[in-house]
């Protein structure tokens, strides 16, 4: 085990014994906020469930293997995915939000994404790592390591068009010399990063060209996310901390937390929402499997953490049901939605839930909040108007 800070916590119990009037054991025990909570019982209750999470074993196998089995729960799960639709309040949830998603990726009645060549053009490797690279910078990526990729069509409209680049065609041909050609990979390669004391995070390595053009597909789905839901990724995650805190106060917005959102939208989802070109280009990006010690896992997610369009891919999806529910409901809102970090109207909870429930996403009711004094988003947690997340608030 690692260092358990001893010292810290005999020093915490006793300042919290004095402003809360119960021990860091007896606060550890609250399952929830108890009526009347003041916000300084409330910020001793998180400071006294949060505080020893981040304090990792020096040994992390059995929150790694805790990760990897509940990964590979989640993908079994995605490969079953079938659309149910019970109700008529159901079918037309659904036709929303699947006309949503048509609108944004059709901008003026024409695609989103004309062909690879934009991917290419606005393409770039990011700051990771990638598979056969030995450093994380665009040249050693790019002109001087192996090249890999999932899909031999992206090796050759690669190789197509660097030929109108010629110092970039020359570059490559000295590192065909050094590295050979671009190779094929069967697909990503997991890892995993701390995340608590409980359970890993886990991280997919991609091949270094599907990366590159990943990376070109999420440039333009966040630009689109600009013009089409006023959702800037930059600077959404204070916007929805702030609708958070207000929700706190006078219950107005909600905040819904989710479980493995990457991992929960499967192939047969997007198959089934997404206009078949997008489906297709998605598809020929993606990795079909992930491998993890030697053994090879085929994927029914979409992607993975560590793909370059993951993330506004899930942005995209969560702000159409959102959407989708105002507009059922003859609503004009602002749709505010971060990654899987998703802050609605407490009158639409209900119905954004159901609509994540038809998707096959998971609620996460143990971290989502539609009454009561408490709201979770961003990063901050708000009790009454005020963060008592742990590391910042003041008992």
């Amino acid at each position: 085990m690692g260092v358990f800070p001893v010292d810290v916590i005999s020093a915490l119990s006793e300042d919290l014994q004095r402003v809360s009037g119960f021990s860091y054991e007896e606060l550890r025990r609250f399952k929830t906020f108890p009526p009347d909570c003041s916000h300084r019982l409330a910020s001793a209750i998180s400071i006294a469930k949060s505080l020893t999470k981040k304090f990792l074993p020096s040994e992390t196998a059995a929150q790694d293997s805790a990760c990897l089995s509940k990964m590979l729960e989640v993908n079994s799960t995605s490969r079953l995915w079938e659309l149910r639709l019970n109700t008529s309040g159901d079918e037309e949830l659904w036709g929303t939000f699947k006309n949503e998603l048509y609108k944004f990726f059709n901008p003026g009645g024409l695609p989103l994404v004309g062909s690879l060549d934009e991917l290419f053009l606005l393409g770039r490797v990011g700051p990771g790592s990638s598979i056969g690279a030995s450093n994380g910078d665009f040249y050693t990526k790019i002109f001087a390591s192996p090249l890999t990729c999932s899909s031999q069509a992206l090796i050759k409209h690669y190789e197509s068009n660097i030929r109108r680049f010629a110092e970039w065609s020359n570059a490559e041909l000295i590192r065909v010399q050094h590295h050979s050609s671009p190779r094929i990979v069967q697909g990503s390669r997991l890892s995993f990063v701390p995340k608590n004391d409980t359970i890993s995070r886990s991280i997919c390595t991609e091949p270094g060209l599907n990366m590159y053009y990943q990376l070109g597909l999420g440039h333009i789905l966040t630009e689109r996310l600009r013009s089409y839901f006023r959702i800037d990724l930059e600077t959404q995650p204070v916007k929805n901390s702030e609708l958070a805190r207000i929700g706190s106060i006078d219950g107005s917005w909600s905040t819904i937390d989710l479980e493995s959102a990457s991992d929960t939208l499967s192939v047969a989802l997007c198959r089934e929402v997404l206009p078949r070109d997008v489906f297709d280009l998605l598809m020929l990006l993606r990795c079909k499997s992930l491998s993890h010690k030697g053994t090879s896992h085929e994927l029914f997610m979409i992607s993975t953490m560590g793909n370059g369009f993951t993330f506004p891919l899930q942005t995209i999806i969560f702000a159409a049901m959102v959407r989708a529910v105002y507009i059922t409901m003859r609503q004009k809102e602002e749709v505010c939605v971060f990654g899987d970090d998703i802050v609605c109207k407490s009158y639409a909870y209900q119905r954004v839930t159901k609509l994540l429930d038809l998707a096959g996403c998971r609620v996460n009711l143990s971290k989502s909040f539609s009454e009561g004094p408490f709201r979770e988003s961003c990063g901050t947690d708000y009790f009454l108007g005020r963060n008592i997340r742990g590391s910042t608030s003041r008992v």
